[in-house]
């Protein structure tokens, strides 16, 4: 199934919202989210989660949490809780974060569409 994310605003604000979280952008998630960080005890070698409860109303009625955990700058776990009470959790094994990316990457692979 394929759905355009100007043809649904939740839709559209939960892939915003994906990528403010992989582009560190916390400004962005305050706007769209009500926001906790817990960072663990450093002995656990800077294991962190990150809690997000959507402020807005709509997105609530379809999407409970997301929670990003992770280990420095390394996200390792997703998990998205829907309202319903159904989850998904992704868990990331490999990755390189000493990629940089071109401007033109950036533009073609991260960039979402107007809204």
């Amino acid at each position: 199934m394929t759905i355009g994310l100007d043809e649904d605003p939740v839709v559209r604000v939960f892939a915003d919202s994906l990528r403010m979280v992989l582009s560190g952008d916390l400004s962005g998630l305050r706007t769209i989210y009500e926001v906790e960080l817990t960072a663990f005890d450093p002995a656990e070698e800077g294991l962190f989660a990150l809690q997000l409860k959507p402020l807005d109303p709509a997105l609530r009625s379809v999407l409970s949490a997301i929670e990003v955990q992770g280990r420095g700058t390394k996200i390792t776990q997703l998990k998205v809780q829907e309202a319903g009470g159904d989850f998904s959790i992704t868990r990331f094994t490999e990755f390189n974060n000493e990629r940089e990316f071109e401007s033109e990457e950036i533009d073609s692979i991260f960039a979402l569409p107007p809204s």
